[in-house]
């Protein structure tokens, strides 16, 4: 949830069950290979996260962000 004021502390809009989010950047990635997007879906849920505190193998993925 959240919850956003002006200045002077009055609510301007709050987020309900009407908002989506929307991924842009997921690290760690092991294998570049396994995010999926489909349409607006972009996941990584499937991707391993073994061994992923050590770091030096692992990538920053960057989604695009659309124009609109």
């Amino acid at each position: 949830m959240a919850v956003f004021k002006n200045e002077s502390g009055k609510t301007l809009a709050t987020t309900g069950s009407e908002w989506k989010a929307q991924t842009f950047y997921t690290a760690p990635i092991l294998d570049l290979s396994c995010p999926t997007e489909s349409g607006t879906t972009r996941s990584t849920a499937n991707c391993s996260t073994i061994a992923v505190n050590e770091g030096s193998n692992c990538y920053g993925l960057h989604w695009k962000v659309p124009n609109n």
